[in-house]
């Protein structure tokens, strides 16, 4: 791997551990550029922790779309992740409107503000990790248009339940992700939800919120087999939903995480099958 590749691999390991664990099953030639999507992910994904008003998130979102642009005009920034995209989006050719996509979701993280809606929700699901599903499935060679549609429509499953365990987090930075018509069915605020514990009626809605994703991960045929190591991520989604369920919706509960031998576990069955 190049060294803007080795960056993006140590980002992967120490920041998205699951994704991380499933480029372990994509082909080596392959897995630099897979490394190098995910870290493109976690910079953008780390703006509003990094920022103090949306103005300045705004900003740094601009950053990203102007090194998008010095990438296609064979210009790239001197910045680890921006070199090792520019090497995957060489290697492979991915659409750059896909990747801009992937920053101008991010416009909802910065302005602090919940979704409308459920479906809002599950847009941005797929905006975010459904197009970094789709860009990696090019990477693996999948060009076909099911392929890519079952790899976005899967990460949009993984961003709902990923925003869901890590609601707390987000709420004590002063952002909430559910949806604001569940707030509001439940006669909260969004403002009432950051600052005090509703946890009957924050169940209520992590179960209708876990519910839309489950509906997203009920495909589990045999797939391309190019398309397995990110269709190997319904195999970990499949266990956190278990564990939602397991735990009445109680996004406090320590159990909703299984250990890594437990998720490792979960993806080796899913490989030796070759059923996500």
């Amino acid at each position: 791997m190049t060294p803007a590749q080795v960056h993006c691999a140590a980002e992967a390991h120490a920041h998205d551990f699951d994704r991380w664990l499933t480029t372990l099953f994509a082909p080596e030639s392959r897995r630099g550029h897979v490394h190098a999507l995910v870290a493109f992910n976690l910079e953008l994904a780390r703006i509003a922790d990094q920022v103090s008003q949306p103005l300045l998130g705004q900003m740094r979102l601009q950053w990203w779309r102007e090194a998008l642009e010095g990438i296609g005009e064979g210009r790239p920034r001197k910045h680890p992740v921006v070199l090792a995209l520019a090497e995957a989006k060489a290697s492979c050719e991915l659409p750059a409107a896909a990747l801009l996509d992937m920053i101008d979701a991010r416009e909802l993280d910065v302005a602090g503000g919940p979704p409308e809606t459920l479906a809002d929700l599950a847009f941005y699901g797929e905006r975010t990790a459904g197009s970094l599903n789709e860009l990696t499935a090019r990477v693996l060679g999948v060009t076909e248009r099911s392929g890519l549609a079952r790899a976005r429509r899967l990460g949009g499953a993984v961003a709902l339940l990923g925003l869901l365990r890590s609601h707390h987090y987000h709420a004590a930075r002063g952002r909430v992700f559910l949806p604001r018509e569940l707030i509001e069915a439940q006669g909260l605020s969004a403002d009432r939800l950051r600052q005090e514990d509703h946890a009957s009626a924050l169940a209520g809605m992590a179960r209708l919120v876990a519910t839309e994703a489950g509906a997203r991960l009920q495909d589990r045929e045999r797939a391309d087999p190019r398309l397995l190591p990110v269709l190997l991520q319904g195999r970990l989604a499949r266990l956190y939903l278990r564990r939602l369920a397991a735990a009445d919706y109680d996004l406090t509960d320590r159990r909703l995480v299984p250990s890594g031998p437990r998720r490792q576990l979960a993806l080796l069955a899913g490989w030796l099958t070759r059923r996500p």
